[in-house]
């Protein structure tokens, strides 16, 4: 009877999960983005990266766009990668601050609870300078039009955060297509400020080092379809304390968390590291299998190699979770050691083999804020997903009080948050309590303060009510089998 059951089930789940899929292009140029404002979107994995409605608030497609132009020479360069045809705008910034104003005007918006974001690509010159951009904000209009603008608007953006985001190194190296977003509850009122239901239109004001150079996409408003902030935890490299520290503290809260392993098929088994029995567990008890490396994290082998090899390493990552029952979860990905953003010989691999990628991100220590901006939902750019680094601080003192600092804005505006850690120096060396403190008050926070307010969960889980990946009908957080004695969780996965 009980093995009946369980084939029932199965068949159930089966019939189920292939409603809803939805397929959407990837990011990162002309076959990576919609060119109908649709979010940012990879290809790879059964399910594929959820698309967003969207509304272009200001169209920067080519020069015929531009209203106003005083921050710099603009022209229509060929781009085999823009998301918008077969050109794009190139801005060559002469030094001074004012605005880039678009024609676009449309029927009023109601901004109020969602994200601003704007898609660009920084190039050879942009990084000249550690910062080249010294002002950076986008400004929201509900009166006035794009030639005559009110002076009563919202603005609400940060240079910091552009430069920090942006996928070129200093030198020569041109980036990629990549955006950057900013929760609307973020923007303050210029003026009496606009009325944020009615929005007909936006501009940017900038200024730029002179020379920099960067080409310019659109700025588009989404909605955000939560109703309560995204709280995620990530343990990366596969350390021991993995399993020992963070795992029970996560269980005896009910959360699940994602695992990072880099050079997985030697850190897995291999001393003070993982077991194959361990990772199980955890798997079992509803983590995530993230995508790192499977034989190297040394930036110099890994680019050094073929493309085909590149794609061999993540397609052997993904391998190897099926062999936990995981594999959908690979699509998920991260970067590694200094094969990081920046990296745009490693860049089409990643673009090409994974649904969402990651980024390991510093806070700033003892700032408040700690960082600009912090992680949007819908995220601002799947392959750009910010991972705030536990560490940030050092393990010092404040790590618990700069962390409450980003959940307080992170649950005011129902973003998401990833706090990540390496647990085999995180929560083992000197500083390790403070550190397993700040991991404690977020689970406090998430479970006992604010209770009603966030969901914790795994990228995918994030995801999954949105791309049709049914995972809520084969991967349950209860005792599916009532023959059994026990009554542990128990979460199944209809298929690797």
């Amino acid at each position: 009877m009980k093995n009946v059951a369980r084939l029932f089930l199965v068949l159930w789940l089966g019939l189920t999960n292939a409603v809803g899929q939805t397929v959407t292009p990837q990011i990162g140029g002309s076959i990576g983005y919609s060119t109908d404002g649709g979010i940012l979107a990879a290809s790879a994995g059964d399910f594929r990266y959820p698309s967003f409605p969207s509304t272009t608030l200001a169209n920067f497609r080519t020069t015929a766009d531009i209203q106003n132009n005083f921050i710099g020479t603009a022209t229509d360069v060929a781009d085999p990668d823009s998301p918008y045809g077969s050109t794009s705008i190139q801005e060559t910034f002469n030094g001074g601050t004012s605005t880039l104003v678009s024609k676009t005007t449309v029927s009023p918006v109601n901004v109020t609870g969602g994200m601003i974001r704007w898609t660009f690509k920084p190039g050879t010159a942009i990084k000249l300078t550690s910062s080249p951009f010294t002002s950076f904000n986008i400004r929201l209009y509900s009166a006035g039009t794009p030639s005559s603008p009110s002076a009563n608007y919202h603005q609400g953006g940060s240079s910091t955060f552009v430069n920090t985001m942006s996928t070129a190194t200093a030198g020569a190296s041109t980036g990629r297509w990549q955006s950057v977003s900013f929760n609307v509850g973020a923007f303050t009122a210029v003026g009496t400020g606009a009325d944020l239901t009615q929005i007909t239109f936006a501009t940017i004001l900038a200024r730029a080092s002179n020379g920099t150079i960067a080409q310019i996409g659109n700025i588009e408003f989404f909605a955000n379809p939560r109703s309560k902030a995204l709280m995620m935890f990530r343990f990366d490299d596969g350390g021991d304390a993995t399993y020992t520290v963070a795992y029970p503290l996560l269980q005896s809260y009910g959360a699940p968390g994602m695992l990072a392993i880099g050079d997985a098929s030697h850190a897995i088994n291999g001393g003070s590291h993982v077991t194959t029995a361990q990772v199980q567990t955890m798997l079992n008890a509803g983590w995530q299998f993230l995508s790192q490396s499977l034989t190297t994290e040394d930036q110099t082998t890994f680019d050094g190699w073929t493309s085909a090899q590149r794609d061999a390493e993540f397609q052997g990552f993904r391998t190897l979770g099926g062999t936990f029952g995981k594999r959908r979860d690979t699509y998920d990905m991260t970067y590694f050691s200094s094969v990081g953003p920046p990296d745009m010989i490693a860049w089409p691999n990643f673009k090409s083999n994974g649904r969402t990628v990651m980024r390991f991100q510093n806070w700033n220590a003892g700032i408040n804020p700690p960082f600009p901006f912090d992680e949007t939902f819908p995220p601002g750019d799947p392959y750009g997903i910010i991972s705030f680094n536990l560490n940030s601080e050092s393990g010092g003192a404040n790590t618990t009080s700069q962390l409450q600092i980003l959940l307080d804005r992170v649950r005011t505006n129902k973003g998401m948050i990833i706090i990540s850690c390496h647990p085999n120096s995180d929560l083992t060396d000197a500083n390790a309590s403070n550190r397993i403190a700040a991991l404690t008050a977020a689970l406090t926070e998430a479970y006992t303060t604010n209770p009603t307010q966030w969901d914790v969960m795994t990228l995918r889980q994030a995801l999954a009510p949105y791309n049709g990946d049914n995972m809520q009908n084969f991967l349950l957080k209860r005792d599916l089998d009532p023959w059994s004695n026990d009554n542990d969780p128990v979460w199944l996965e209809k298929a690797a």
